[in-house]
C-alpha cells in the first residue's frame, strides 16, 4: 500500500464545525494530513472530533474566536502543540 498523499502535511482548517469546514478538515485527515479543525463553536467542533474519531483519523479540534486579538496571537501555538511544529 503507498503512503498516503498528504502524510507528514499540517494543515489548520477554520469553521471546521459544520458544513465545508467540517467536510474538507475530515477529507484531509483521510488523504493523511495533521489536522487542526478550528471554530468559534465548540458544541459543533465536538460533531467534527467525534466523526474523525469514529473514522481513526488524525484530527485535532481548536475552539477559537479570530474577532478576538488573543485567540489570532494563540491560533500559532495550538498547530505547534498538537502537531509537533
Amino acid at each position: 500500500m503507498s503512503e498516503p498523499r498528504l502524510a507528514g502535511k499540517r494543515v489548520i482548517v477554520t469553521g471546521a464545525g459544520q458544513g465545508l469546514g467540517r467536510e474538507f478538515a475530515l477529507h484531509l485527515a483521510r488523504l493523511g494530513a495533521l489536522v487542526v479543525a478550528a471554530d468559534i463553536r465548540a458544541d459543533r467542533l465536538k460533531g467534527t472530533f467525534d466523526r474523525a474519531r469514529v473514522q481513526a483519523f488524525d484530527l485535532h479540534a481548536a475552539t477559537i474566536d479570530f474577532s478576538d486579538p488573543g485567540h489570532n496571537r494563540a491560533i500559532g501555538a495550538t498547530p505547534r502543540a498538537a502537531l509537533g511544529g
